[in-house]
């Protein structure tokens, strides 16, 4: 585009030099190559790495351990099975790498595996244990992420982080602050990421109890 416009200069004849680009457009060029690439490339690799390490190495951790801890309870009562699993299951949530789904079928698979083993409950009660839960601890570990957001939402960066007053963020907050369930506040809550919707609730100190309903 910048090419395209300097040539209508030239035809124009209002061109302020012979150059491919205009003025303003050599100055960047000119910037750009001053800096140091060596350095650049070697950052954005270690970028990628981290990237894919929390991404997808997180993620395949998450179901090793998940699968390790199934094996571990094997012979643990059912009781003590659901409040370990809870327990574990939120600290997990707290952490922002970890997926939610692999907790979500590791609860169907352990609840229910456990709840086969008791008449009084059998597959179809663990079922509907496990889904509630799942469900219960979705919104505790909603509350937990909330009051991070909350801690977080103190400093000054992490607000300058998040452009707390920039536009986008405050037509998200203005959206996230009506009462009740409403499309463009449920398809904010349930379609962004779970980790930082629920964090960026916090440092924008929105009603916990409006944005658990939606």
């Amino acid at each position: 585009t910048n090419l395209l416009n300097q040539k209508v200069r030239k035809m124009r004849g209002v061109a302020t030099s012979n150059s491919m680009f205009t003025e303003g457009a050599d100055k960047v060029i000119e910037h750009i190559a001053t800096w140091n690439w060596a350095s650049i490339f070697t950052k954005v690799n270690w970028l990628v790495i981290a990237f894919w390490t929390l991404q997808v190495g997180v993620a395949k951790i998450t179901v090793v351990f998940l699968s390790w801890l199934n094996e571990a309870l094997q012979q643990v009562e059912f009781e003590l099975v659901t409040i370990i699993f809870f327990v574990i299951g939120y600290l997990m949530f707290l952490l922002p790498p970890v997926p939610g789904i692999p907790v979500y079928i590791c609860s169907g698979i352990i609840i229910t595996a456990r709840a086969r083993s008791r008449d009084d409950v059998g597959f179809w009660g663990g079922t509907i244990i496990a889904i509630s839960v799942s469900f219960v601890l979705k919104l505790a570990a909603v509350c937990g992420q909330y009051m991070i957001g909350v801690f977080m939402g103190k400093s000054v960066k992490v607000q300058q982080l998040v452009a707390v007053d920039k536009v986008f963020t405050r037509s998200i907050e203005k959206i996230l602050k009506t009462r009740g369930l409403n499309l463009p506040k449920v398809s904010v809550l349930v379609g962004g990421p779970d980790w930082p919707t629920s964090v960026l609730c916090g440092i924008l100190r929105l009603s916990l109890f409006q944005c658990i309903i939606g």
